[in-house]
């Protein structure tokens, strides 16, 4: 008899329950063996996990519900691990099929032919469902090929087989009978048999992908159709003597895996790949692919590690493809042009069009963290890629291409092109990339006023975190989600996303989610959490080689925002300026150009610069509106400032005479006027004429021997912020020391 509807949430009253035709099976057996048993909503969820667990079977319900007369629902639920154990009791006088539930499965695997009987054990190997594919390589030996389709359609017949999907072709098995066909099969002495041609089965099912990179939504669908059996079929490779056995699979799912796909399952995989492999030329094979899959969660630091012993063993091997994508691998190789350079002509040297074509795109997308921002690499990668049929290429360039077009600050023109990345890398399932364009769509969406648009991609980036259990994709997510909490002034859900964003990266994720939190308490006007938090991003800073240097940007627009909260306009000038330096060097978002000149032009108007905070504020508003923006960050609070300006008494015509040269500049104008602001101010970048009065005000009282808690306590400023400030004071002078400031400020006295 198939089983019954039972209740498959986490929780329902007992209203709710009465519905499922399973609980109303076990309520009406219950009375029999108690006669006062009801559900109520006090027992509720014992009666649900009951059913839930038991599937729904009848003769499993009504054995269940014959123990009451002896022990409580909580105790039948709680015994349910072992299902068989609990429901094997009973009076010895009762019928054979209803003594226990293994009397009832044997009685339905007693009615079975040898054949049938055969095939349901073999079943029992799969785990999640099978095809009709996988049921005949699996139950195939030689004795049963020609009718094994038949007998499986036998056992669909009678109920011990569930035809899940009948359009799909695809079955399962009912714990229950899985767990007695297993145990049968393990009895007959053919488990391993069995296991193995379940193995062999997985590695042709992962041999069906398309050549290297080159996913699609069918292959990816498969995969994770059957990825339940995957993972069975590498834990059986993984208690096998022979280490080849786990490599060959797990290196035809790494496909699967490095396109943004249960990524951390494959790192797990392959650490013990590695762990367990001796030869020289799987175990660089390994190492490589595990450092390319840490590098995508988020782990660099692992993946140089990695990748440095892969090409150790590869400089003994002579082998120079691998070589080359060894090196093509390393998180590190982004930052460096030269290298790229020197691994596209090598490329070409070997004829590896397709690591050519590759070096080609890392040699463009870097540019868009390490500058100078440059797309001409991005535009030969995808000519390549074309050329030579390469289209998972061919698309990470598209994708690299509308990045690049949003990069240099026109939001208007760079929406369909990111909506056109975005539909090809979904389509095709290349998740990697698609987490890099989701999250900036969003935010262009949100930026050009469609704000419903913006919450749906939002919605598919964070599935796609979700799916993909990664620290980068995580942080993706968290930001995107973050920023534009922001644009709708939504403060406290704001930071709430970026403390989770933190919680989730190491390493140079980590730092910049700090940075990004921290900015954001400073925009929000919590100058003390602002400073903290950059306190701690200050120690955390990856190491050189394997960070972003354009992170100094929000890190610059962080202090200052922080600053100006804890009334250091000055102090928050300085910062401003060197962000603008960094501007000035390289193109960057819209978003990113107005924070800067915005923050600019606040500490000019606290300062009392008037003027120049009018022209700088009329100027970011034409900016916005000739790149396509239709809503601002609140960091760009340009009428809020506008009206603080209007209160320090210049004339109206005056002010109209501001706003009109404001808004006829370029932004290479606005931001040369902007710089000028430096100049006139004449303050060094070193010595002690390069500090602030406030640095200064610090350094004094350090030197004088004060703590910071009583530095804190004399300037009225939090401990966080007076570590800040000395931070800044030992670099500007050169110092590491409070010994060494003491000893600099005598010979300066």
């Amino acid at each position: 008899m198939p089983s019954l509807a039972y209740p498959k949430a986490a929780d329902a009253t007992a209203e709710e329950l009465a519905a499922f035709d399973a609980v109303q099976l076990f309520v009406e057996r219950a009375r029999r063996a108690r006669p006062s048993f009801a559900v109520t909503d006090a027992n509720a969820g014992e009666v649900l996990e009951i059913c839930k667990r038991l599937e729904g079977i009848p003769l499993a319900l009504e054995l269940a519900a014959a123990r009451l007369r002896v022990v409580s629902a909580a105790q039948i639920r709680d015994g349910l691990h072992d299902r068989f154990r609990l429901l094997t009791g009973g009076a010895r006088t009762a019928v054979p099929r209803q003594q226990t539930l293994q009397a009832s499965v044997d009685w339905s695997y007693g009615l079975l032919s040898d054949r049938e009987r055969r095939v349901l054990d073999r079943l029992s190997v799969f785990s999640g469902g099978f095809t009709m594919a996988g049921a005949e390589a699996v139950c195939s030996d030689g004795e049963l090929d020609e009718d094994a389709l038949d007998l499986v359609l036998g056992l669909v017949d009678k109920s011990l087989v569930v035809a899940e999907d009948e359009a799909e072709s695809r079955f399962t098995l009912l714990e229950t009978v899985r767990q007695y066909a297993a145990a049968r099969l393990a009895d007959a002495g053919g488990s391993e048999a069995v296991r193995r041609r379940h193995y062999d089965h997985c590695v042709e099912l992962c041999r069906n992908q398309p050549s290297h990179g080159d996913t699609d939504a069918s292959y990816r669908t498969a995969i994770n159709a059957d990825y339940d059996n995957l993972r069975r079929a590498l834990q059986w490779a993984s208690e096998q003597e022979h280490p080849a056995l786990l490599g060959r699979l797990a290196t035809r799912l790494y496909l699967f895996w490095s396109t943004g796909w249960k990524m951390r399952d494959g790192v797990a995989w392959f650490e013990l790949v590695v762990e367990r492999e001796a030869d020289l030329a799987r175990r660089s094979s390994a190492l490589s692919r595990l450092a390319q899959l840490h590098s995508l969660i988020g782990d660099s630091a692992r993946a140089e590690e990695l990748q440095a012993e892969a090409l150790e063993i590869l400089d003994t091997t002579g082998d120079r493809r691998a070589s080359l994508w060894a090196k093509l691998n390393r998180p590190s190789v982004i930052q460096d042009p030269k290298l790229l350079d020197e691994i596209i002509e090598e490329a070409g040297d070997l004829g590896d069009r397709q690591a050519q074509a590759f070096a080609m795109f890392y040699r463009g997308f870097g540019s868009l963290g390490y500058g100078p921002l440059d797309p001409t690499f991005l535009v030969r990668a995808r000519d390549l890629a074309r050329q030579e049929h390469l289209a998972w290429v061919e698309r990470l360039a598209n994708g690299g291409l509308a990045l690049t077009q949003f990069a240099m600050g026109d939001v208007a023109d760079a929406l369909p092109a990111l909506e056109a990345s975005a539909a090809e890398l979904s389509a095709a399932g290349e998740g990697t990339m698609l987490g890099n364009v989701l999250a900036v769509l969003a935010l262009v969406e949100e930026q050009t006023g469609d704000s419903l648009a913006a919450d749906e991609t939002l919605r598919q980036l964070s599935a796609f975190g979700d799916e993909v259990n990664a620290s980068g994709a995580s942080m993706r997510s968290f930001a995107g989600r973050a920023f534009i909490a922001s644009c709708r002034q939504d403060w406290d859900e704001a930071i709430r996303l970026l403390t989770g964003a933190v919680s989730f990266g190491s390493g140079a994720l980590r730092h910049t989610s700090l940075v990004l939190l921290a900015l954001t308490e400073g925009v929000a006007g919590r100058p003390e959490s602002a400073l903290a938090h950059l306190h701690e991003a200050s120690r955390s800073r990856p190491p050189d080689g394997l960070f972003d240097p354009l992170a100094g940007i929000p890190f610059k627009c962080a202090e200052g925002y922080a600053l100006l909260g804890a009334g250091d306009p000055s102090g928050a000038l300085d910062h401003a300026q060197v962000a603008l330096d960094l501007l000035a060097a390289r193109p960057l978002p819209a978003h990113a150009r107005q924070a800067i000149l915005t923050l600019v032009a606040e500490c000019h108007r606290q300062l009392g610069h008037a003027e120049e905070a009018i022209r700088l504020l009329a100027g970011v508003d034409a900016y916005t509106q000739s790149v396509g923006m239709v809503t601002k960050h609140p960091m760009m609070r340009t009428e809020a400032l506008e009206v603080d300006v209007d209160e320090g008494g210049l004339d109206p015509a005056r002010i109209e005479t501001l706003r009109a040269e404001g808004q006829a500049m370029s932004f290479d104008e606005l931001v040369a006027y902007a710089m000028r602001g430096r100049g006139e101010r004449r303050r060094p970048s070193t010595g002690w004429a390069a500090l602030t009065p406030t640095e200064r005000q610090v350094a004094d009282l350090v030197a004088e021997g004060l703590a910071n808690k009583e530095v804190a306590a004399r300037l009225f400023m939090s401990v966080a912020t007076v570590k800040t400030h000395l931070t800044h004071v030992y670099a500007k002078l050169g110092l590491t020391t409070r010994a060494q400031l003491a000893a600099a400020s005598t010979k300066r006295d």
